[in-house]
């Protein structure tokens, strides 16, 4: 279970005012599992929906259940999720010709 966290730590585990929060429910979590694309490519852990839906759903559940729990009432998100991997895709024109703030 620490892999899944890496070096995440709440800073707290209360929310901040009176909301009140009774997490996630494993059904939830499970129709996320379900509603993943088969025809998405791969993330960045190179794992494509389709396998991460038939082979890891079950597993995951709880881990992501505490997870996310402790997310929300940390109101704190992990550095590495707001990593992203942009691909750019060339859309029209010539791949030669090159453009910059739409001048040539």
């Amino acid at each position: 279970m620490n892999n899944l966290l890496g070096d995440y730590e709440p800073q707290s585990d209360s929310l901040e005012g009176n909301v009140s929060f009774e997490g996630f429910s494993h059904q939830v979590i499970a129709n996320c599992f379900d509603r993943l694309s088969n025809k998405k490519s791969a993330g960045m852990d190179g794992l494509s929906g389709f396998f991460i839906k038939k082979k890891f759903k079950i597993i995951l559940i709880p881990f992501l259940k505490d997870l996310f729990d402790k997310i929300i009432r940390s109101n704190s998100i992990p550095t590495l999720w707001k990593i992203a991997k942009m691909t750019p895709v060339h859309k029209k024109g010539s791949k030669n010709e090159t453009y910059i703030n739409g001048l040539e």
